[in-house]
């Protein structure tokens, strides 16, 4: 697990965040390692490896069965996934074993269980399945879970530097020692400030335990190292018994790269899982244990005894997996709290001072809670509340409240507890009895007077959960509007919303707010015969605002906020916007000017602007940038730059902007390498969700992007089943081979870091792979795609248009600037007439079944605009003029014959031109519609037409 978005809210999450919502990290990288032996030969499969991005497990389209499962059975929250280590890599060789990754041939179900209600909340168990699904006998299997906890505030870029780590075999109890194998972690000092605990400093502390296994006496292994690969030597550490050591060197000779530290390639890895060694606890570094069996400390003993950027591995086993068995074992990742009381410094030469201020009570609390949860079959703790809990409907003296209902395998019902206090409950619930239904209605209130209610679950032994947050609710408060939509023009930004159904409701307000700002009161709305719309005309292009209604009734109560709106208004009144993303310092030498000068060559009597955003000091694209520009065009040889608007923030600011601009009615067209995945050294798939600008405007599902080893370079061009429209494209070997040093790499006119992605929607793939080496696993993969659609329109080339032939990528650049509605001035294109009046014609098949043509056409005038060919920062140079059609906004709609709306066909700026859409007898929620009369309306800011037709089914 890695830092990534969270599955509930979609926000950035860290990968353990302890307490909820504290912003407080525990942990930065966490994977599985299994390993074992195959007739005779080492093998380790790893989820990641940590430092060389390895990654030998991989779900979804990859492997059957991989998809993420949601439950709630015996947890508030279950996670299942599935996935296996069968995929083998055949283009990036391993570079520690030197070859290619050779597979257990295991599956793996990963069910994890965590809970809301106290004291249950505190941890989450993760239940293992490993399935030897091949024909091979996996003797001796060891199982690992590396962690690299990096123990900060998430604004805290240099936290990950000061962790301490160690191990607990066993600990006092009335009957005696107890033993509970736990691994811990936590931050050296809990990052007081001046001596005082603040709410970023992580006091807390991380522990693994394993909880049960199939194999009931497994040898638990716990190990830490550092890893510094600039001086392994000296640098990179771990420790090591003696006889290990020995052990090793005798049959396999030095360790990884000469250090003592990280495990590199399968056998060292395996080693480490199956020493049965418990490390020495990372404070004791600087202690000569020699007496204890351990090798003398490192010379750098102090730097790494109070606290280093460590890694552990916490290892058991063995197992023997026969061919179609499994084993089964359960895991606990347990937070304590309070492990700092205060200030505590380490002195590296007596570490017992420092080890007894730490206080691990909380922690083995609950890990004993842990142990109880596993051992009742997940059974223990009881339903947490529902999420969703609102207020469905209300009048002057009574509401209903509603909420989700809980899938829980013995829910009995809910309780429903009110006050007229904040945060103060009586002990017995309104309802007399448990409500079965997930709603209740509460009719004993007084209009004017604030009541506060939670909602809580039950079991049917009668254990109750954790009380919901706290709903506040005004009686007679009338209920917030409904039906909240926005529509934007150049010129204004126009609000709508549903009549309100209560009588006594006098008037409405309405609230503006930017991303980074609170609601503001912009406008009233009052007196008898409402109107339920409004036009803000007082705001900027290329900002993003939120609106919401509140209603008022006669006695002056406001109901709560509608649901907001987002709207987004965009100038659209100027030319192309070419955006320069490249990274000045990448693998490959970007060559600037030349890059330059192709873009002046190609788009040269077009009116654009070129915008570099390739250094730190120039921010990410902004969307006040693209707002002017009705088309932009991004070109990219490696990502670079900063892509967030803060840099606490991982949100690829730059990739959001561009989805709102693309929806905003803005044609995209995007040319690079890594532009949306971030490079790593190694073969690397991105996965893609809903929520991504990859799986939202590029529908992608998964994305490679591989690594580079000089001779490994083989993109020598595209092929196109598209003929008719699109000519196959070849590199331009001259530019390739002057884009790096031919004593490092002869490139031999083949363009390196180009991978290929899988597509949601094959039909929108115009490219694909063409591989100097027919037998390629790269060959015939798509590596270009478009979306003309009604909703936006985008292409993407996963590679930069700069090292294809100009004969063919300029032809190819042109066509889609003519598609998008720009031609170079002065140049006349065959079969594109620009009309300067409207018109609808006659649909044709008329009557129809199931689908019709729409033809119309879009007239208008052009209007000059300066074309700049450079900007720095900004401030154009070096301009000259150029004419453009001034796009109008234009919409096609479809009515019944009660006047119904029933599809938007048409809803955005059009420039002059004749057009063409086809209505396939559906309606905008996608069924189809039944026989009769239908009419279709044209319509813009200066003419309106409409034309009946008839569909028979």
């Amino acid at each position: 697990m890695e830092w990534q978005d969270d599955s509930e809210t979609g926000l950035p999450a860290p990968s353990a965040e302890f307490p909820g919502g504290s912003g407080l990290e525990y942990l930065f990288q966490g994977a599985i390692w299994v390993g074992g032996i195959v007739e005779g030969e080492t093998l380790v499969s790893v989820g990641v490896d940590g430092w060389l991005w390895i990654n030998e497990m991989l779900p979804a389209d990859i492997c059957p069965n991989g998809e993420i499962k949601k439950f709630e059975n015996f947890g508030d929250q279950e996670l299942v996934a599935v996935y296996t280590d069968s995929v083998v890599d055949e283009e990036d060789p391993d570079p520690i074993d030197h070859r290619f990754h050779k597979p257990l041939n295991i599956e793996i179900t990963q069910h994890s269980y965590s809970w809301i209600s106290p004291p249950y909340d505190d941890f989450v168990l993760l239940d293992y399945k490993i399935k030897n699904f091949g024909n091979k006998f996996i003797s001796k299997a060891y199982i690992g879970f590396y962690m690299d906890t990096d123990i900060m505030y998430i604004a805290n870029a240099s936290g990950f530097r000061d962790d301490v780590t160690g191990f607990i075999k066993s600990v006092e109890a009335p009957e005696g020692p107890r033993e509970i194998n736990l691994a811990w972690a936590a931050d050296n000092d809990g990052d007081l400030v001046r001596g005082q605990i603040t709410s970023h400093s992580p006091i807390g502390v991380f522990g693994f335990k394993l909880l049960g296994p199939s194999n009931p006496e497994p040898n638990v292994s716990y190990n830490w190292w550092v890893s510094e690969g600039s001086d392994p030597i000296n640098l990179d550490f771990g420790p090591w018994k003696k006889s290990s050591w020995d052990l090793w060197a005798k049959n396999y000779g030095t360790w990884c790269e000469g250090g003592k530290g990280t495990p590199c390639g399968d056998r060292a890895k395996y080693f480490l899982m199956s020493n049965g060694e418990y490390d020495y606890d990372q404070i004791y570094t600087c202690i000569d244990q020699t007496d204890s069996g351990w090798l003398p400390p490192p010379s750098i003993c102090r730097d790494l005894a109070d606290g280093y950027d460590t890694r552990f591995l916490y290892s058991f086993g063995p197992f023997d997996i026969p061919a179609k068995d499994s084993i089964n074992f359960v895991v606990g990742i347990i937070m304590g709290d309070s492990l700092h009381k205060g200030l505590n410094p380490i002195d590296p030469q007596n570490p017992q001072v420092y080890y007894s201020k730490l206080d691990f009570n909380n922690l083995f609390s609950n890990v004993s809670v842990a142990q109880r949860v596993y051992e009742s079959g997940y059974t223990l703790p009881p339903p947490g509340p529902p999420k969703v809990f609102m207020v469905l409907n209300s009048t002057d003296s009574a509401l209903i409240l509603s909420w989700s209902p809980k899938k829980y395998y013995n829910l009995k019902g809910y309780n429903i507890y009110r006050s007229s206090i904040s945060g103060v409950y009586p002990t017995s619930p309104v309802n007399t009895e448990v409500i079965k239904d997930t709603f209740f209605l509460d009719n004993d209130l007084v209009e004017g007077n604030t009541y506060y209610y939670v909602v809580t679950s039950i079991n049917e032994s009668g254990k109750e959960g954790k009380r919901s947050k706290e709903l506040m609710t005004l009686a007679g408060r009338p209920m917030p509007p409904t039906g909240l939509v926005a529509t934007s023009t150049k010129d204004k930004i126009c609000l709508a919303w549903n009549h309100h159904p209560e009588k006594d409701v006098i008037g409405y307000k309405i609230y503006r707010k930017t991303e980074v700002g609170t609601y503001e009161l912009i406008g009233t709305i009052g007196l008898a015969g409402l109107d339920t719309n409004l036009c803000d005309k007082s705001y900027e292009n290329g900002v993003v605002y939120y609106y919401a209604v509140s209603a008022v009734d006669d006695i002056g109560l406001e109901s709560f906020p509608s649901d907001s709106v987002y709207a987004l208004s965009m100038a659209f009144d100027q030319g192309i916007l070419l955006v320069d993303m490249s990274d000045p310092h990448g693998i490959i030498f970007v060559q600037d000017d030349s890059v330059n000068a192709f873009y002046n060559r190609a788009l040269q009597g077009y009116p654009f602007v070129y915008s570099k955003h390739d250094l730190p000091s120039i921010p990410h694209v902004s969307l006040k940038e693209l707002s002017p520009y009705l088309v932009c065009v991004v070109h990219s040889e490696g990502r670079f730059g900063p892509v967030s608007s803060s840099p606490d923030s991982p949100v690829d600011t730059t990739f959001l902007n561009f989805a709102r601009y693309t929806k905003a009615g803005g044609k995209l067209i995007l040319a690079g390498w890594n532009l949306i995945a971030p490079p790593h050294y190694g073969l690397n798939y991105h996965y893609y969700v809903k929520g991504d600008f990859a799986y939202d405007i590029l529908h992608m599902k998964t994305l490679l992007a591989p690594a580079w080893y000089c001779g490994l370079e083989e993109f020598i061009g595209t092929h196109s089943d598209l003929s008719s429209e699109f000519s196959d494209l070849e590199v331009d070997t001259a530019r390739v081979n002057l884009s790096y040093p031919k004593d490092k790499c002869d490139l031999q006119g083949r363009l390196p870091l180009i991978g290929y992605f899988a597509p949601l929607y094959p039909e929108e793939v115009i490219y694909v792979f063409n591989s100097v080496y027919d037998a390629s696993n790269f060959e015939g993969k798509p590596i270009g795609m478009r979306h003309i659609g009604e909703d936006y329109k985008v292409y993407f080339f996963d590679f930069p248009l700069y090292y294809i032939k100009e004969s063919q990528s300029v032809p190819l650049l042109h066509k889609i600037l003519a598609e998008f509605g720009y031609s170079p001035t002065g140049v006349k294109e065959e079969d594109v007439s620009l009309p300067e009046s409207y018109s609808l014609s006659a649909n044709y098949p008329n009557p129809f079944n199931p689908a019709t043509t729409i033809p119309f056409q879009v007239g208008g005038s052009q209007f000059m605009v300066n074309r700049p060919i450079h900007t720095t920062q900004g401030k154009a140079v070096d301009g000259s003029q150029s004419m453009v059609n001034r796009p109008i906004h234009t919409s096609l709609k479809i009515y019944n014959i009660l006047g119904q709306l029933v599809r938007t066909l048409v809803d955005e700026e059009k420039v002059p031109g004749n057009y063409k859409v086809i209505w396939d007898g559906k309606d905008n929620s996608g069924k189809e519609v039944g026989s009769g009369i239908y009419f279709y309306q044209l319509r813009t800011e200066e003419y309106t037409a409409t034309k009946k037709m008839v569909l028979l089914r």
